[in-house]
């Protein structure tokens, strides 16, 4: 496992997170315009920790003034690091944090403080980030995302379905070694602008497509292999928007520059069949710019399918091309063949 990450503030906004900056927030409002801060979100918070019987900054166990004094030594010390912060920005010191095991997404530990007060001020840095092991009672409160764990139960064994960027997995099998070729492809094709990618696996294309500056919405519903995008895009400062929800369920008001569904339809079509895949293709008429689909002409080539299947297809690639234009209302703008069995067919509008 790793243990440290260097990973900026702008993604470290968990909903504990939130809270704490609201509180901050309310507080340096008030502590800003020289109001009393007697009964102030702190405070409240301080008593409220006490009373319930939580750890609180030393405050706990405290009572009477004893626990006043104590709560208003923590307010100074949070405007103390409030100065310190507006004069000299973040320091360097750590920031602890621990990493959902099921979903993928970072929980801050311990540095709450600091990163309220540099969202208060528009500060957003590149933060020196360590995993806690430390809660003892809490085991989904500490440790590291289980990346190469997550991956061998998805793929069983040392397997990547496209490359992986984090070095634990670089020695690993990667069954689409054409993905480089593949994404260039998609950068000759794609026009400027937004990109949605249909069943982005664990989302080395949006990775790709966010770091040129794109806005990038990644769409996967096996929540393992949604976990481990969302774990990659943290950790390597990648921002995509990631949402586990059917294609064919997105609000029909909602367009894109660009809609990629590499590999994608033919699950659709292994599952519903390819009349009903292109039936719903035509949710996607007149909302983007560009469609980018590959798929397989044929059910034989998909070499994974162990058994008959419900649903076969088998199309030329005219055939295919037809149909795709007759769905979308668009036309074949170009088709390249990267993999032998799995032309990418780029759509554009009339």
């Amino acid at each position: 496992m790793a243990e440290n990450y260097i990973i900026n503030s702008c993604f470290l906004d968990t909903d504990l997170l939130e809270r704490h900056i609201r509180r901050i927030r309310s507080f340096l409002d008030l502590y800003a315009k020289g109001c009393d801060t007697t009964n102030s979100t702190v405070v409240k918070w301080g008593r409220r920790a006490v009373n319930e019987g939580w750890w609180w900054y030393g405050c706990e166990g405290k009572q009477g003034k004893e626990l006043k004094a104590c709560i208003i030594l923590r307010q100074q010390e949070i405007i103390t690091l409030f100065k310190s912060i507006k004069r000299d920005g973040y320091n360097g010191s750590i920031i602890s944090i621990y990493f959902n095991k099921h979903t993928g997404k970072v929980n801050v530990y311990d540095g709450f403080h600091r990163l309220s007060i540099m969202n208060y001020l528009g500060i957003k840095a590149d933060c020196n980030c360590t995993i806690s092991h430390y809660d003892p009672t809490r085991e989904d409160m500490r440790g590291d995302f289980p990346l190469t764990d997550r991956l061998k139960e998805l793929n069983s064994g040392e397997y990547l379905y496209e490359p992986c960027e984090d070095t634990r997995v670089s020695g690993w099998t990667v069954w689409r070694p054409d993905s480089e070729a593949r994404l260039r492809v998609v950068r000759q094709a794609a026009v400027a602008g937004s990109v949605l990618d249909v069943g982005c696996s664990c989302g080395w294309f949006s990775r790709q497509l966010a770091r040129e500056g794109r806005k990038v919405t990644s769409l996967e519903l096996n929540k393992q292999r949604a976990a481990v995008a969302r774990y990659l895009a943290i950790t390597q400062n990648t921002p995509i928007e990631l949402r586990e929800v059917k294609w064919q369920a997105l609000p029909p008001d909602q367009e894109f520059d660009n809609i990629l569904m590499l590999s994608v339809l033919h699950h659709d079509f292994i599952g519903v069949g390819a009349s009903q895949t292109l039936q719903d293709l035509a949710k996607l008429r007149g909302r983007c710019k560009r469609l980018i689909i590959e798929v397989p002409l044929s059910v034989k080539s998909v070499v994974w399918l162990k058994t008959e299947q419900e649903h076969p297809w088998n199309f030329t690639l005219d055939e295919l091309s037809s149909l795709l234009t007759t769905a979308t209302g668009m036309k074949v703008q170009n088709i390249t063949y990267v993999h032998p069995t799995r032309p990418i067919i780029v759509l554009e509008p009339h």
